[in-house]
């Protein structure tokens, strides 16, 4: 039995990177180059079906209806616009909720290209680049990590560590210290630079994209944390017990993740 077209549109694809066997759905990635397409479940269109596939692909790619991203070098066309069709769904625009220009309030708002939107009524184009976010790796002399429990959603009653937003003006230092001054009540002596990682994080309705740049961290003497703010509670984990699933936003996740790969956390040289 032949499988719909929505099987397509519905389905899944891997990367090389994720598959490197360059296996999908029972075919290959050379397979898009010759057109041979199948389907999630690995069944053949019948012709007429690959055909009104191949012919909706490319005029979507061609009227850019579908957003150029990074398909591997070489893919065909059509190929490629349904790359970019999973894309989309995995990754809407960041720009997806706002209907009206943030300069006229027009409503010929229009998606510009992958990362921003242009108005077709006064030019304006607006790129809503990642905000800046810092979080404090605070280490104990006994090698316990210093955890908070979130007050508030999102993931409120989940474990994270401190930190949060750089204000307009902050250096990424000068805002981590004032946000473990908000949350914990302490000053820092030092702090140095480990890695960031991206986030999506949620708020008023709206996905904030965010750089969240760790800092390995060390408490001015004499300093004793108390949760406040943001933080309901203060948590102190030794890393046989820091579990990444306990944190509920992801890049404190994989961050913990990566923290635990070659504990005592330190910096690069």
């Amino acid at each position: 039995m032949r499988r719909p077209l929505g099987v397509f549109i519905e389905a899944k694809m891997q990367t090389e990177e994720e598959c490197p066997e360059g296996k999908w759905g029972g075919g290959k990635w050379s397979d898009w180059h010759k057109g041979k397409t199948h389907s999630a479940a690995g069944h053949r269109l019948s012709a007429a079906g690959k055909a009104a596939f191949q012919f909706t692909m490319l005029t979507l790619w061609q009227k850019k209806a579908l957003r150029p991203q990074a398909a591997p070098r070489g893919m065909a066309p059509q190929a490629a616009a349904f790359h970019t069709l999973y894309i989309y769904m995995e990754h809407p625009h960041p720009l997806s909720d706002f209907k009206f220009c943030p300069h006229c309030g027009g409503a010929q708002f229009h998606e510009h290209d992958a990362h921003s939107k242009r108005c077709a009524t006064c030019g304006f184009t607006f790129y809503p680049n990642a905000a800046a976010a810092t979080v404090a790796v605070i280490v104990t002399p006994h090698g316990q990590l210093l955890c908070t429990v979130r007050q508030r959603q999102p993931a409120a009653g989940t474990l994270d560590l401190p930190g949060g937003f750089v204000d307009p003006g902050e250096s990424l230092e000068e805002g981590l210290r004032r946000e473990v001054r908000e949350e914990l009540g302490a000053e820092l002596a030092q702090c140095t630079y480990l890695f960031s990682l991206p986030n999506d994080y949620p708020f008023s309705g709206h996905t904030v994209h965010t750089a969240d740049a760790f800092f390995l961290c060390t408490l001015a003497p004499g300093s004793q944390p108390q949760a406040a703010d943001d933080a309901a509670s203060i948590v102190y984990l030794p890393p046989s017990q820091l579990q990444p699933s306990r944190f509920g936003l992801h890049s404190i996740s994989r961050g913990v993740a990566r923290l635990l790969q070659a504990w005592p956390p330190h910096p690069q040289p």
